[in-house]
C-alpha cells in the first residue's frame, strides 16, 4: 500500500502516510478510526479512485497503474462514499453489477443488504424508481441498495464504506453478520465506524491522521486491557 496518496486539491500532510497493508485470499480486514483519518481514501486508493503521491500498489503482483480498467473492476469493486445511485429503478441501479443477473439473484442480494422486505412492500417492486442519485431514498436504504449492487458483482476483492450507516444497531448488525456470512472466502476491507461483528475479522487497523496507529486480530485491538497493565486503548470512532 501506497506510504503518501493524497487528493488531487488536498493541501499536504497527505491523506495517508506511510499506510501498508496485504490482502491475501479470503483476508477480511476492518479499518476503524475518527472521521478524517484517512479510513475512505485507503479504499480509493486500492480501487485506483485517488493517485499515490509516493510508494505502490500492486494486484497480483502487477503494479496497479497498470492494470488495464476492465480486469480492475471486475476484481476490486464495491460500496464507496462517492458510488453513483441511478436515476432509474431498483432493478436497473443494480443491474450494471452483472448485467446477466436474474430477477432472483437481484433479490438475494437485496436480502443479504437487509432491503429486501422494503422492496418487496412497494407498489412497484424492483421496477420502483428511486430518483437523481437516490433522491426518493433515506441515507440508509441507498447505502444498503449500494451494498446490494456490491453483493451482486461478487468480485474477488470487496471494499465496503460504512455499508450499515443509517441503521439502528441490531440492524446493522445483522445486515454486516449476513454480508460477512455471504461472502465467505473473498477479500474484504471493510471501513466502519462501529466496533460490534469485528470479532469475525482477521484483523483491525486502527487509524488516524492517515496512518495506522495500531493493528493486529480483533481481540488484541479492541479488548480492554487487564486491569493493572497500564495499557488502555480509546478507539478513535
Amino acid at each position: 500500500m501506497p506510504p503518501d496518496a493524497r487528493h488531487p486539491a488536498a493541501p499536504p500532510p497527505p491523506a495517508l502516510r506511510g499506510v501498508s497493508l496485504e490482502l491475501p485470499p479470503g483476508r477480511r480486514i476492518a479499518v476503524i478510526g475518527a472521521s478524517g483519518s484517512g479510513k475512505s481514501t485507503l479504499l480509493a486508493a486500492i480501487a485506483r479512485l485517488v493517485v499515490p503521491a509516493g510508494g505502490g500498489i500492486t494486484l497480483d503482483g502487477e503494479v496497479l497503474a497498470r492494470v488495464p480498467e476492465s480486469t480492475l473492476r471486475r476484481t476490486v469493486s464495491g460500496s464507496l462514499q462517492d458510488a453513483h445511485v441511478f436515476h432509474t429503478s431498483v432493478r436497473n441501479n443494480l443491474r450494471p453489477a452483472r448485467p446477466d443477473a436474474t430477477d432472483a439473484e437481484i433479490r438475494e442480494a437485496l436480502r443479504h443488504a437487509g432491503l429486501l422486505d422494503w422492496v418487496l412492500g412497494l407498489p412497484e417492486g424492483l421496477d420502483t424508481f428511486v430518483g437523481s442519485d437516490g433522491g426518493r431514498l433515506s441515507g440508509g436504504q441507498r447505502r444498503r441498495l449500494l451494498l446490494a449492487r456490491a453483493l451482486l458483482a461478487a468480485p474477488p476483492v470487496l471494499l465496503l464504506d460504512e455499508p450499515t450507516e443509517g441503521l439502528d444497531g441490531a440492524a446493522a448488525d445483522a445486515v454486516l453478520a449476513d454480508v460477512l456470512d455471504s461472502t465467505r472466502g473473498r477479500s474484504l476491507i471493510l471501513v466502519t465506524h462501529r466496533l460490534q461483528g469485528l470479532e469475525a475479522m482477521d484483523e483491525v487497523l486502527v487509524m488516524a491522521d492517515g496512518r495506522i496507529i495500531r493493528r493486529g486480530t480483533p481481540r488484541a485491538v479492541l479488548e480492554p486491557s487487564p486491569k493493572g497493565s497500564g495499557e488502555s486503548l480509546t478507539v478513535p470512532v
